[in-house]
């Protein structure tokens, strides 16, 4: 890292609880002179809560993945924050990054206040409570499912960036998990089994030092992470701090945003600028010669995009319309309606993904829809999955 240059370019971003969010704005980043120290200094409001909780997030590469360190840190960062302008921080750089030059960082910033939960970095807070599961139109209504939990959900879907970081360590510490593919770091990674997708989880909970959920039998000794096992309920540990995949019930709650029968993630509409699916048409690419992105919305008619472009739902979560397939945790079966905490059943032949993709029709981006004719060892360029916690 040099110790003269400016190092860092910062980005506004907010994170906002459900009842009056709070703000960040304002943000800037200098590099001290002659020191490895940078100084962050941001506008934190919120006009019902006195003490907020702020997160910080650094990338290395014009916010393709935030995938610096950043755990050397003093002052106004973490919890009990007060609203006011020019709150600032400290990052030393030299401890957490030493060595280490880009003249391409960003910055960015969650503030939460005392509403909810704060997650962890990069997750957003999906409450417990009775939802009606199914409900895409007056006629098609479903049925109410209980959920006694409330959990965190990755706020984008794995990017390529963070599959290969965890499958990597993963493969050098004891797992078998195959390559998975990604158009760049920031896009979605694609092309893994279901059994690769639960091994990785299982992985990136123990390489953060977590307690993995997922094991080889109903004794839950041997934590799986070597071959395609049909895993049944009764080897998940439900409630360990480390990562799994949604259940289909908790994807569909989160999906739905806080909103009670609606068809999509927002609402009763899709715009073409909301999601990113086949005929949605917003310019972002020309996908024959791939150009560095010249509009930085929407669909552009033929791949991928970065996670994130499109459009958030209230919880706080993008691309829960489009983009890639996700891969749940159940096996098919019938919709759970008139259940609580439901995990599908033990046994089956498929297991289900939601979400829609870049590839399909508007209908598949319901919130409702399901693809339920895949097996757990199918791979295919448009199925990816993100993880929920119990931390």
């Amino acid at each position: 890292m040099s110790t003269s240059r400016l190092l860092l370019v910062s980005l506004v971003f907010t994170a906002a609880a459900p009842a009056v969010p709070p703000s960040v704005s304002n943000i800037r980043a200098t590099q001290r002179s002659g020191t490895k120290l940078v100084d962050i200094l941001y506008t934190l409001t919120d006009p019902d809560s006195g003490s907020l909780t702020v997160q910080v997030e650094m990338s290395s590469n014009s916010g393709q993945s935030y995938d610096l360190p950043v755990r050397s840190v003093s002052g106004a960062i973490g919890a009990g924050v007060t609203p006011g302008a020019n709150k600032s921080f400290t990052w030393n750089a030299g401890l957490d990054w030493n060595g280490n030059f880009s003249n391409t960082c960003r910055v960015r910033l969650y503030a939460f206040d005392n509403s909810t939960p704060v997650p962890p970095l990069g997750m957003v807070y999906v409450p417990a409570g009775t939802f009606q599961m199914g409900w895409e139109s007056p006629t098609v209504i479903g049925g109410n499912v209980t959920l006694t939990k409330a959990y965190f959900m990755d706020r984008y879907e794995i990017s390529g960036a963070l599959w290969a970081s965890v499958r990597d360590w993963g493969n050098a510490n004891g797992y078998s998990i195959r390559a998975g593919s990604f158009r760049a770091a920031d896009h979605p990674a694609q092309s893994m089994t279901w059994y690769d997708a639960v091994k990785w989880c299982n992985a990136r909970s123990q390489k953060e030092g977590l307690t993995a959920c997922y094991y080889t039998d109903a004794a839950q000794a041997t934590v799986y992470r070597t071959g395609n096992l049909d895993l049944t309920n009764a080897m998940v540990k439900w409630n360990a701090t480390g990562y799994r995949l949604p259940t289909e019930t908790e994807w569909e709650r989160a999906a739905r945003g806080g909103l009670d029968r609606k068809v999509y993630p927002w609402g009763d509409t899709l715009a073409n600028h909301q999601a990113n699916y086949n005929g949605s048409g917003d310019p972002f690419e020309n996908v024959q010669n791939n150009p560095v992105p010249t509009t930085p919305i929407g669909y552009y008619n033929g791949n991928q995009i970065p996670s994130g472009q499109n459009m958030a739902n209230g919880y706080g979560l993008y691309d829960m319309a489009g983009n890639v397939w996700e891969w749940c945790w159940d096996w098919v079966d019938n919709p759970p309606y008139g259940q609580t905490d439901p995990a599908g059943p033990t046994t089956g032949t498929f297991r289900v993904l939601r979400g829609g993709a870049w590839n399909v029709a508007p209908i598949a981006l319901r919130c409702t829809f399901r693809d339920n004719s895949e097996t757990p060892g199918v791979t295919f360029f448009s199925y990816g999955f993100r993880c929920v916690s119990s931390q």
